[in-house]
């Protein structure tokens, strides 16, 4: 099985955190909560965040953008 890391605010790793049940592990509780709809841009305007932090993710999206083996 492949891992990644992802960084998360203190505040939604606490609310992750409040939302995983006993016998979940972090990754079995994002797969509850996103469901199986697979369509992320559900999530479009979900997730707040600042200008800051979201000029840092798109740093890091591009960053890596040339790196996915297709």
């Amino acid at each position: 099985m492949v891992y990644k890391n992802i960084s998360l605010s203190e505040d939604a790793y606490a609310r992750l955190k409040a939302a995983k049940r006993d016998d979940e592990s972090f990754s079995e509780v994002v797969l509850r909560l996103l469901g199986s709809n697979d369509d992320l841009s559900d999530l479009f305007g979900v997730i707040e965040m600042s200008d800051k932090e979201r000029d840092e993710l798109l740093k890091d999206i591009e960053s890596v953008w040339g790196t996915w083996d297709n």
